[in-house]
């Protein structure tokens, strides 16, 4: 994410919309946020954006688990 431009990204939206914009709230975007306003170093954002995307895929897999007639393919 970082290598194709991620902080560019959110620095060019920031300009656009307000940091109250929904899209701000995603993976990522948010963590990005905080480290523009000066709250993560950029190794802790790295950190923090890895743990936050682990944690939405085990709820991920977690809801699905419900579903029997999904076929998980690995």
């Amino acid at each position: 994410m970082f290598d194709n431009g991620l902080l560019e990204e959110v620095q060019d939206l920031r300009k656009k919309y307000p940091e109250t914009a929904p899209a701000f709230q995603a993976i990522g975007y948010k963590q990005c946020l905080d480290y523009f306003n000066g709250l993560y170093e950029k190794d802790t954002l790295i950190d923090t954006i890895k743990k936050c995307t682990r944690h939405f895929a085990k709820r991920q897999e977690t809801w699905f688990k419900k579903f029997e007639h999904v076929n998980w393919i690995s």
